[in-house]
This record gives C-alpha cells, sequence and structure tokens, in this order.
C-alpha cells in the first residue's frame, strides 16, 4: 500500500493535475508557480496565525482553520474605523456633537436669564 498525503478537500477544489487556477483572472497556471503568469497575482498566502502557505482562493488555513479574508468584524464597525460617507472620521463626529450640545446649553442659559426676570 501506498501512502500519500492527500490535500484537504478545499484544495482539491482549485488545484487539480493541471495546474492551480488564479482567484484573480482566473488563468489556469502549472504547478510550481508561485504568481500567475498572466496577471502576476500570488497564488498562495502564508497564515499569520501559524505560518503555513495556503492557496490564495481558501477561506481558511489548512493547518490551524484561521479565517484569512474578512474576519468576523461587521461593517459598520469597520466603517467606524475610517472615514465615513461625509468624508469626517468618528472623532470629528464627536467633536461636532460636543460643540453643538455645548452651544445648545449657552443659547439656553441666555435664554434663560434674558426673560426670567419679571417675577419680582
Amino acid at each position: 500500500m501506498k501512502t500519500e498525503n492527500n490535500p484537504p478537500e478545499e484544495e482539491k477544489s482549485s488545484k487539480s493535475k493541471r495546474g492551480i487556477l488564479c482567484p484573480k483572472c482566473e488563468h489556469l497556471n502549472p504547478l510550481g508557480l508561485d504568481k500567475c503568469e498572466y496577471c502576476q497575482g500570488h497564488l498562495f498566502i502564508v497564515c499569520k496565525k501559524c505560518g503555513a502557505t495556503n492557496q490564495r482562493v481558501l477561506s481558511r488555513c489548512t493547518s490551524c482553520r484561521q479565517a484569512f479574508h474578512g474576519g468576523d468584524t461587521p461593517r459598520w464597525l469597520k466603517k467606524l474605523k475610517g472615514r465615513q460617507a461625509f468624508g469626517i472620521t468618528w472623532r470629528q463626529a464627536l467633536v461636532i456633537i460636543v460643540v453643538a450640545v455645548g452651544t445648545y446649553y449657552v443659547i439656553t442659559k441666555l435664554a434663560g436669564s434674558a426673560g426670567g426676570g419679571g417675577g419680582e
């Protein structure tokens, strides 16, 4: 009996006896290349958690099952870290809100002290 290292099910989908399919341009590349012959896109990535080399088309590491793309962070939370649709950061929005609340407080105090002296 021969003992072979059979790749996991996910690897078999894009890696065949003919070659490796590029996830960027879908060009079929011969085995043994690190970059696509057509678009020069990377065919493999290295897992940040365990250091194993995996095909770029896979969503998880074949060794440690760490997710490669996306993650568990919701899209709305990712947007808070960067720029918003109006071109301002969440810190700038916070400053605008604080200034608006402060202005409202000052205006209501001035309006209350100017018109509230009729009871004496």
